[in-house]
């Protein structure tokens, strides 16, 4: 299910991805992968604090996710910037 999500997320299609992951995180909420996947397509969509609220489960699962902590740091940065916008 994970690898059919990347796929929609290939293809632009964040909303696919983020049904297929939540369906993949229902049968498994400690799947790292899936959480990480989830972060990128709330990213993809700008929902930054649902993105980063995905991100740190998978980093509190997981606190050696080195390569995806570039994509935490991007969505902090990216939310802080809507916040300021706002």
């Amino acid at each position: 299910m994970i690898n059919l999500a990347t796929a929609h997320l290939d293809r632009g299609d964040a909303d696919g991805a983020i049904v297929l992951l939540k369906q993949a995180l229902s049968e498994d909420q400690y799947n790292v992968q899936a959480l990480i996947k989830l972060g990128a397509a709330y990213g993809k969509k700008e929902m930054y604090r649902e993105g980063l609220a995905a991100f740190q489960k998978a980093w509190r699962l997981d606190p050696v996710m080195h390569k995806e902590s570039k994509q935490l740091e991007r969505m902090l940065q990216k939310l802080d910037e809507k916040d300021s916008s706002e």
